[in-house]
């Protein structure tokens, strides 16, 4: 679904990416992980076309995609969140959902309530069929969380790109966002860059270590931990912290 082939983005002689090849198959569930600084979100922001790579290409579906800004990807199929959720504020859970879906629907010139049920249906999912009428403004920060994944859903992306959707959350919060990972279709391929590790194994079959730029490993959660480079690399890091 997904492949960087010697993907890099340079500022002058600083490698915040450096010669990466990642590829994340069709209804993967595949980590990111590595220390802060590692070049994680550098990354996801290369894979949603925020950012353009100065070096390699990024494919989508076998499809060159290297240029392609992060709104034509969004229409080919790709969906993600922030490390901030992104939603807008004054707006009901409901309507946040719906625009999000705006740009799939058949008939776009329709807003009619009972064109909502799927919406509905999604925030259901969630947990947040309560919270339909509330602003997202409102919500507390796990709950916008699980907002901005319904809208990031919403479009019935092929591949979804979540950066740190752990970050800030409670235990109880975690819980309810690893629940929520669980409604998402074997269709959809999903690329996670978290810190939180018992999510990390709790959800995704495949884990990539990134260090300085680079990648270090890609294979099971367990080997991936069993890898002696990277205890290294993330004991260091606590030793500089």
């Amino acid at each position: 679904m997904l492949e960087l082939r010697g993907t890099g983005r340079a500022y002058g002689a600083l490698k915040a990416v450096d010669d990466v090849d990642l590829t994340v198959h069709a209804g993967a569930r595949h980590a990111l992980i590595g220390p802060n600084g590692a070049g994680k979100s550098t990354l996801l922001h290369l894979a949603a076309g925020n950012l353009r790579p100065t070096a390699g290409r990024v494919l989508l579906a076998g499809r060159d995609v290297t240029r392609h800004g992060p709104a034509r990807r969004a229409r080919l199929g790709v969906g993600r969140t922030f490390q901030t959720p992104a939603l807008i504020g004054s707006a009901d859970c409901l309507t946040n959902v719906a625009l999000a879906a705006w740009p799939a629907q058949t008939f776009r010139a329709r807003w009619l309530r009972r064109d909502h049920a799927p919406h509905l249906a999604r925030l259901d999912a969630l947990g947040l069929a309560d919270d339909a009428a509330t602003p997202a403004a409102a919500l507390s920060h796990g709950r916008r969380r699980l907002l901005e994944l319904a809208v990031a859903l919403a479009a019935s992306p092929r591949l979804l790109l979540l950066d740190e959707p752990a970050a800030g959350l409670t235990d109880d919060d975690v819980g309810l966002l690893l629940t929520a990972l669980g409604t998402i279709g074997a269709e959809v391929a999903v690329l996670l860059v978290e810190h939180h590790q018992e999510l990390v194994r709790a959800f995704a079959g495949t884990v990539t270590v990134l260090h300085q730029g680079a990648v270090v490993t890609t294979g099971t959660p367990a080997e991936v931990a069993a890898d002696p480079r990277v205890r290294e690399i993330y004991q260091g890091a606590l030793g500089a912290a």
